[in-house]
């Protein structure tokens, strides 16, 4: 007689707590980083969950890779590495991982865990995405919370009747999307950018124009400093030849009578040089903002006006000089501030 064995449910215990955690931690990520995921549409989506899979198959195909951080060995494996799963075997990882030390709970980054929980947050958020998108009626979050209340009154729900509901998401859909206002012209940098401005209390344009003196001196010091500090974590030094017909001198960046010397200064420290271009690029976003002026369309215009130098009958000429094709425009920033609601006049 076949004794039938009960099957092991306990995980159903515990499915409320991870659904839980997943909401929480993907609407706190997402409100902050302001829905980039999807920003490149589908595609993009799908080759982002693409990543996310390739580096956990990675790592499951190369269990000796995780045994890196604390290492707890039992007497059997004394000091010597091990291998302490089989191949694929994505319990045993994590439960390796956890035993070590190596998950203390909110599973760091490079652990299985944390790699099992970032694929299945943006799955969950592709699925919201859908659903915001009215594409069927019953997907519609706001359609089904109104169909179940009037189902619970008693009340026959019409084709009619959906198509209102329907047309009620949608309005509040494109309302939250006029609020955002030109969140779509930013890139994430930028918009993490503004709001550090808006927590220091600096004034941000709706649109481009022109700050007061005041402004303009800030951003303008700020770049300055910025572009020192980077060019001497290079080990390059600056030196300017001068002809003055006064004691007292004064440079002047638009005069045509000094020139500069960048000299050898000695010792370049690479994590200086990140740090400046990292700050540079802080205070030149910050100051786009205090224009008014949103990144993406200008850098989209700028990139692809550089990019065009490279076509036609682009050519280096004898002396090393790229030289650009013939018909070669620059850049149209003044349509993209025009585009902003910049006006000249």
């Amino acid at each position: 007689m076949t004794t039938r064995t009960e099957p092991d449910l306990r995980h159903l215990d515990f499915l409320e707590r991870v659904a839980g955690l997943d909401v929480n931690q993907v609407e706190e990520k997402d409100r902050s980083y302001g829905g980039s995921w999807k920003r490149r549409g589908g595609v993009g989506v799908f080759m982002m969950l693409a990543r996310k899979w390739d580096r956990l198959e990675n790592m499951m195909a190369n269990p000796q890779a995780l045994v890196a951080g604390p290492k707890h060995p039992t007497k059997e494996q004394g000091e010597h590495e091990c291998f302490l799963w089989d191949k694929y075997d994505i319990i045993g990882a994590i439960e390796s991982q956890i035993t070590r030390g190596q998950v203390p709970g909110d599973a760091p980054d490079g652990t299985v865990l944390a790699e099992v929980r970032d694929l299945r947050r943006y799955l969950l958020l592709l699925e919201a995405e859908l659903l915001s998108r009215d594409h069927t009626q019953n997907a519609n979050p706001h359609v089904v919370r109104a169909m179940e209340r009037l189902e619970k009154e008693g009340t026959v729900v019409g084709e009619d009747a959906v198509t209102l509901m329907q047309s009620q998401a949608v309005g509040r859909r494109v309302e939250a999307v006029q609020a955002s206002g030109s969140r779509t012209h930013q890139t994430d940098h930028q918009y993490r950018v503004q709001q550090f401005m808006e927590k220091a209390g600096q004034e941000i344009p709706d649109q481009p124009t022109i700050p007061d003196f005041e402004v303009r001196k800030l951003r303008a010091r700020l770049i300055f400093e910025e572009a020192m500090e980077t060019i001497e974590a290079m080990g390059i030094s600056i030196r300017h030849h001068i002809v003055h017909s006064n004691n007292e001198i004064w440079l002047d960046s638009f005069h045509s009578t000094y020139r500069v010397e960048f000299l050898n200064k000695g010792e370049c420290v690479i994590e200086d040089v990140a740090d400046g271009c990292a700050d540079l690029s802080v205070v030149n976003e910050g100051t786009l903002l205090a224009f008014g002026i949103r990144d993406n369309p200008l850098l989209q215009e700028v990139d692809e006006a550089n990019l065009r130098k490279f076509r036609g009958d682009a050519h280096r000429d004898e002396g090393g000089k790229w030289i650009k094709p013939s018909d070669w425009q620059p850049p149209n920033i003044a349509k993209v501030l025009e585009d902003q609601g910049y006006d000249p006049t």
